[in-house]
Formats: C-alpha cells, sequence, structure tokens
C-alpha cells in the first residue's frame, strides 16, 4: 500500500539527489548506478518515504545494516524499523513482521544471509510495497542462492530500487539479474539469449566472454531503467594515483620465482616445504611473498619497510588496505613500534565496533592510521578524514577496489586525494594492477553510453 502524504526531507539534497528522486517517480522501479559517494541511500530513503509506501523491505551486506537504520531515522524518528540485529530465529521473527505489518509505516532491514533464512516470511508474509537492494553487484550470479532468494522477493514487490556503485565489475553478464530484479521482460529471457546477444564469445572451447558487441543497443535498453549518477557530479577535488615500485630482497625473489615456475618452495629458515597445488592457488602464494609473508612464515619486509617511510613522512590521516590477515599484523606491530596510534577494521568485526572505529577516526585526533582489509573496510563507510589511502596488497576483485577508493574521496571531501600503490618489481603486483584498470574502464564504458541514453530520452 502507498499513503500518500506530503514529504519534505529533514536534510536537504544536494543537486543530483534531488535530480534522481525525480527519476525514480517516473520510473517506479530502477537500478540506481551511481557512483560510489555520491548518496544512494539518502536518494532511497527520501523515495520510500515521499512515495509514502507502508511496509519497506532493505537488504543489504552487513556492514550496511547500521547504516540504513540510521539513515531512516535521521529522516523520521518515528518510523517502526526492524532489523536483522534484533532476531536470529523463525520464530522471532515472525510476531515482528506481524507487528509491522499494523504500522502506518514499518521498514525492515536485513542482511542477505538473513533474506537467505527467512525469504518466506518476508516475501510472503510481509510483502513489501518497496524492496531496496542495496550493493545489487552480490546478485550477479544465479548459482548463488542470495540471487535466487532476492529475485524471488523482487518478484513479490510492488517497486524494486536496485542500488550500485560497481554492478558490473567483471563485465556486463554481471547486470542481468540485476535487470530481471527490476524489470524481468528488459533483457533476453535467458542468461544464455544475453550471452548471444551482447557478448563476444572465444578462448577455452569458445565459451569465454572476450568482448562485446551491440553495446548501443544494450546501453538503450539499460537506460529504461536506470539511473547513472557519476562521481562528476559532485565536483570533488581531483584525485591522484601513484605507483611506488618495491624491489623484493634477492633471497625473497628466489622464493617468488621457484613457486611460480615450481609450484613447490621450501622455505630454508623453517625446514618447511609450501605447494601451490594448482592455478589459484598459486597465485594467492605469489601475492602473499610480495606482502612479505607466505603460509605465516616472514619471508621479505621490503614492502613494510616502504610503508614504514611513507607513514612517517605524511603528515595527515592516512588509510592503508590490504589483502591479508597477517600483514594487518605486521603492520600494526610497526606502527606501534613507531608510537603512531592506529586501529583496524576486518572481517569478524561488528557493526558497533566498527561505527566506534569510523566515527572516532572521522571526529578525533586518535586513531590517525586505519588499518583495514579491503573486502571488510570498503562498504558503507565514510572516512573522508584521511586524503591519502595506501594500497599495500591488491586481488583481482575490481568491485572491492573501486569500493574501497570511493572510502575517502566522497561528499564531504575538501582535499586532493592520493592513491599509493605498493607495487613490488618483476611481479604479479603489476598484472593485478593492470588487470583493475582494465575492468573499471570497461565498465565505466557502458555507464557513459547509458548516461547518454537516459539525457537524450528525458531531453536534458
Amino acid at each position: 500500500m502507498i499513503r500518500r502524504n506530503r514529504y519534505v526531507s529533514p536534510i536537504k539534497p544536494w543537486k543530483h539527489q534531488a535530480k534522481a528522486l525525480k527519476q525514480l517517480h517516473k520510473k517506479g522501479s530502477a537500478l540506481l548506478w551511481a557512483d560510489v559517494g555520491i548518496g544512494k541511500t539518502k536518494i532511497a530513503v527520501d523515495y520510500a518515504l515521499s512515495k509514502g509506501f507502508s511496509k519497506v523491505l532493505v537488504v543489504g551486506p552487513l556492514a550496511a545494516v547500521g547504516v540504513w537504520r540510521n539513515e531512516f531515522y535521521k529522516h523520521d524518528p518515528h518510523l517502526h524499523i526492524v532489523t536483522s540485529n534484533d532476531v536470529a530465529t523463525h520464530d522471532e521473527l515472525l510476531p515482528l513482521i506481524h507487528n509491522a505489518r499494523k504500522q502506518p509505516r514499518s521498514v525492515i532491514i536485513v542482511t542477505y544471509n538473513a533474506l537467505v533464512r527467512f525469504v518466506k516470511l518476508l516475501a510472503d508474509s510481509y510483502v513489501p510495497d518497496l524492496f531496496i537492494v542495496d550493493e545489487s553487484q552480490y546478485i550477479r550470479n544465479y548459482s548463488a542462492v542470495r540471487t535466487r532468494r532476492t529475485l524471488a522477493v523482487a518478484r513479490a514487490s510492488a517497486h524494486r530500487l536496485l542500488l550500485s556503485g560497481t554492478p558490473c565489475p567483471n563485465g556486463y553478464e554481471d547486470l542481468y539479474y540485476q535487470i530481471k530484479a527490476v524489470h524481468p521482460g528488459i533483457l533476453p529471457p535467458t542468461i544464455q539469449g544475453f550471452r548471444d546477444r551482447y557478448c563476444r564469445l572465444g578462448g577455452y572451447m569458445g565459451k569465454e566472454i572476450v568482448g562485446y558487441k551491440n553495446v548501443k543497443e544494450l546501453a538503450k535498453k539499460l537506460a529504461q531503467v536506470t539511473i547513472r549518477i557519476p562521481k562528476s557530479v559532485l565536483d570533488l577535488p581531483p584525485v591522484m594515483d601513484q605507483i611506488i615500485p618495491v624491489k623484493l630482497e634477492p633471497k625473497a625473489m628466489k622464493i617468488y620465482k621457484k613457486l611460480e615456475k615450481e609450484m613447490v618452495v621450501d622455505i630454508e629458515s623453517e625446514g618447511k616445504e609450501i605447494k601451490a597445488e594448482h592455478h589459484l592457488v598459486k597465485l594467492l602464494r605469489l601475492q602473499q611473498i610480495t606482502g612479505g609473508m607466505l603460509e605465516g612464515h616472514n619471508v621479505s619486509n621490503a614492502k613494510l619497510n616502504v610503508l614504514k617511510d611513507i607513514v612517517q613522512q605524511e603528515t595527515g590521516k592516512l588509510v592503508i588496505f590490504v589483502q591479508f590477515v597477517q600483514e594487518i599484523r605486521r603492520i600494526t606491530e610497526m606502527l606501534s613500534k613507531l608510537g603512531i596510534s592506529h586501529d583496524v577494521i576486518r572481517g569478524g568485526k561488528t557493526g558497533t565496533q566498527r561505527d566506534r572505529i569510523i566515527e572516532d577516526f572521522q571526529t578525533k585526533p586518535d586513531p590517525r592510521v586505519l588499518v583495514t582489509q579491503i573486502q571488510a573496510g570498503g562498504v558503507a563507510i565514510t572516512l573522508t578524514a584521511a586524503s591519502v589511502a595506501i594500497f599495500y596488497s591488491l586481488n583481482y576483485n575490481s568491485e572491492a577496489y573501486e569500493q574501497a577508493r570511493g572510502r575517502i574521496h566522497r561528499g564531504g571531501q575538501t582535499e586532493r586525494c592520493r592513491y599509493i600503490h605498493l607495487l613490488c618489481e618483476h611481479t604479479i603486483d603489476y598484472d593485478i594492477y593492470s588487470a583493475l584498470g582494465y575492468k573499471m574502464n570497461v565498465q565505466e564504458l557502458l555507464g557513459h553510453v547509458v548516461r547518454r541514453y537516459h539525457d537524450r530520452a528525458s531531453g536534458a
């Protein structure tokens, strides 16, 4: 049910947010493809409240649950809100849903894991008027249970709003099920039909996507159900990418080359043999070596020493992104010896702990340095107290990389941002960095064409 009301946001929207809200009112359901840091959550909350939806369901990653709750309360403190943090079982959730249905307006906010567990309750008992899917790139793969459950709830919902800054991090095929959730009839009826129409196939057995075709046609279709907002609308300070080459010690390079060639290496000082049974394991082991640790063994201090120099030279706050937990331990030990205040965000931190760490980093002199895993610290947080982010290590996940970059370069940032990448020479580090750049460019190109078609259709 939609309850008509005259809504005036207590927080004035930016110009691009107000424009997107008008477009949402016209479309009803859409994929809000908006770059990291432009305020997607605010747009979605204003849409839910200005449209007067009685029952709103939000699904997103764990880190975003508290963000959504706080954003809804900031805009309407009288809302009846239930989150998946409040329940653990079906029996606990059922009375909360019945109570929410009796309220004039209610919002239920759940994680993807909770959606999978409670899908029947949410789709059949709650039956949302508006279904908001945050970080919708999480449903790009139909083999994932969360994708199938999200699509089921989308079919039961009157209106759907998907939000993502990186909807197709691995290629255009990632968009298929996201668009299906918004409007099932826009794209071909099967994923194979999509591949046949828009993907160039080749490689092994002729089944790998090696390029794209009919891109303008695809963009034109996407423009019907997509609102594209690039970060350029914010007029933010410029960014600068910097590569600092790191030279591995001869002994570390010898270990690296041996593992790269033979997929097995002996850690002489420990008397331990480490194997890489297949290609993916080998890639992981090579990344560990450039970071300085291999299966818990210290094999190099090269990157750590360079990082130490940078931290001592920089005067402001810093964010350091890493891939592996063992790297966090080494970095924090180094910071402690230098007497530099720091804190850590990694997988396993509760929402309350994360909120406290972020608030301290944003509002207090200490901590000066925040060390975070790329996956754990790349979603639903603002770190604009820093204007320098150091990527100590990377992986091939362009979605996580783009999200991480958006933590410091977003609304509220007043300083020029620098991204410092520590890359070991003649290693996999440079391959990963190049691959990330290619994936981001492919995604950005499609987004540009979609926006152009949308502007044409709206007469902008």
